[in-house]
């Protein structure tokens, strides 16, 4: 354990009353994957937890007020593990849910594990909760999109024109519809959604930092374009989770959801090169 990684540990109240040979000794660290944040699984005894800490430049783009608020209520849901602990820099400890592990795009060819993700999100969708921060809005969409943009370099700019381009366009496409905002996850790649690996097949979603007011549509493309579903799997999955709850004729939702797998591939591609560009983790 190094000693920036020791000075967090040490910190976190679950731990403050170890001694610095049993946060050494007894203390089980074990490294994780991760994308955007330093992760760890730490074991005591027969206690675990998920420790996540962010870059230095995540704040830039994250409001952790509105990710404990929102994370909060996805675990009163049933839909994510508890934050047994967090700071205002987002620095979080994370009751650790044991059997589970990360969904795969092969797990998305498997009708039953589409049907369960699917309802997961329709449960959301329709909880009625209203979750801090808002990308609903044309406008704030495209904010997102360019703030993440400009903090690109220039040849990253020139091999992301095209798909940001076409983000652009889908987005004032946006402006002819009023889809209504619902609580939405934003970020359901595979890393962030997990599966219990038992009979029940449980879905879990973590990482709750940029969930906010968003369009259905945000969490539906993100998962299309996650498993690089056709357009009979995409038709399929949209049905799922929309099916006779709107006004606009399926042809219409079917456009708004390729719009919204267009500015998904653009905010993705211009996030990754952003955050690339940035400072290294703390």
């Amino acid at each position: 354990m190094n000693e920036d990684l020791y000075k967090i540990i040490s910190g976190i109240p679950q731990f403050s009353n170890l001694s610095e040979q049993q946060l050494i000794h007894d203390l089980y660290t074990e490294k994780l994957p991760s994308l955007s944040n330093s992760a760890f699984k730490l074991t005591l005894e027969e206690t675990s937890y998920i420790l996540k800490i962010p870059q230095n430049h995540s704040n830039a783009y994250i409001d952790r007020e509105n990710e404990k608020h929102n994370a909060e209520y996805a675990y009163k849901l049933g839909l994510s593990p508890e934050v047994a602990w967090s700071n205002s820099k987002g620095v979080s400890l994370i009751n650790y849910i044991s059997n589970a592990r990360c969904m795969t795009q092969k797990d998305l060819q498997d009708s039953i594990v589409i049907k369960k993700l699917a309802d997961t999100l329709l449960y959301l969708h329709d909880s009625k909760v209203s979750f801090k921060g808002d990308v609903h809005k044309p406008d704030i969409i495209l904010k997102a999109l360019n703030t993440y943009y400009e903090d690109c370099t220039v040849s990253a700019k020139q091999k992301m024109n095209y798909a940001y381009k076409q983000g652009l366009d889908a987005i004032d496409r946006l402006r002819e519809f009023d889809y209504p905002a619902v609580p939405s996850h934003i970020d359901l790649t595979f890393g962030n959604i997990l599966i219990e690996q038992n009979e029940q097949q449980r879905i879990w979603l973590i990482d709750w930092e940029y969930s906010a007011m968003a369009s259905p549509f945000w969490d539906i493309a993100t998962i299309c374009n996650q498993a690089e579903f056709d357009n009979i799997k995409t038709a399929h999955f949209l049905d799922s989770i929309c099916s006779n709850k709107s006004n606009f004729e399926p042809s219409k939702l079917q456009k708004l959801l390729i719009d919204y797998r267009y500015i998904l591939n653009a905010v993705s591609q211009c996030w990754l090169a952003a955050n690339s560009n940035r400072s290294p983790q703390a």
